[in-house]
């Protein structure tokens, strides 16, 4: 199984016709049709996702059209905790102008969904020290899921920048492969934002929904 966004991009529709005077006014009509409908079948599909930070929660996110929205971040306690008032950096106005804007999209043809970024540059240092502990592991994993299920989050986004060693190389894949089969059973997603020069083995490509590659490190 390839990763859900892998399979999105995959996913072109494309008309090619030659200007030709013989071309009927019923064909066109015709490819204008098929068009149309590839674009009603495929849009299901379809993922414009952005990240927003708790720094930039100004942004109209109604304007933006997105199908899906990171909130970007929280920086897990080394207890594992993901929530409260005193857990860096999202907290309920965040969450609820994203709820907001989820409501305000039921018009569309497909409801805004909700994702929580885990960690990333300068809120990533708890990271090795609950990986490396299966207890730890299991309480951010409890925790992520009743995050979710209090804000309205349709999945979690992991984004560890990053492990130092092979061997928190290896508790990170630990981390992922048990929030996977969690978060799984709870109906939730899970998808990790990956720098180019970061890696997931054959397993994690199975139980991974999506990554969201850092391009803008390889520019």
């Amino acid at each position: 199984r390839q990763p859900l966004c892998l399979r999105q991009e995959k996913i072109r529709f494309q008309v090619r016709t030659m200007l030709s005077p013989s071309l009927s006014l019923s064909s066109w009509w015709l490819l204008l049709f098929i068009a149309f409908a590839a674009t009603i079948v495929f849009a299901e599909n379809f993922v414009l996702a952005g990240y927003l930070p708790d720094y930039r929660a100004y942004i109209d996110l109604n304007a933006l059209h997105l199908t899906d929205v990171v909130l970007f971040s929280v920086q897990p306690e080394p207890d594992g905790k993901v929530s409260g008032s005193d857990i860096c950096c999202l907290g309920d106005d965040h969450y609820g102008k994203a709820r907001s804007a989820q409501d305000a999209s039921v018009d569309r043809h497909q409801e805004l969904r909700i994702f929580a970024s885990i960690g990333g540059a300068g809120r990533s240092q708890h990271f090795a020290s609950i990986a490396s502990d299966p207890e730890r592991r299991k309480s951010l994993i409890v925790n992520l899921i009743q995050l979710c299920q209090t804000e309205s989050l349709r999945g979690v986004d992991f984004d560890w920048e990053q492990p130092q060693s092979q061997e928190e190389f290896v508790s990170y894949l630990h981390l992922l492969v048990e929030a996977g089969h969690a978060l799984h059973q709870a109906q939730l997603l899970l998808s990790v934002a990956l720098h180019p020069n970061q890696r997931l083995t054959p397993q994690l490509y199975e139980i991974v929904d999506r990554i969201h590659l850092m391009t803008y490190d390889m520019i």
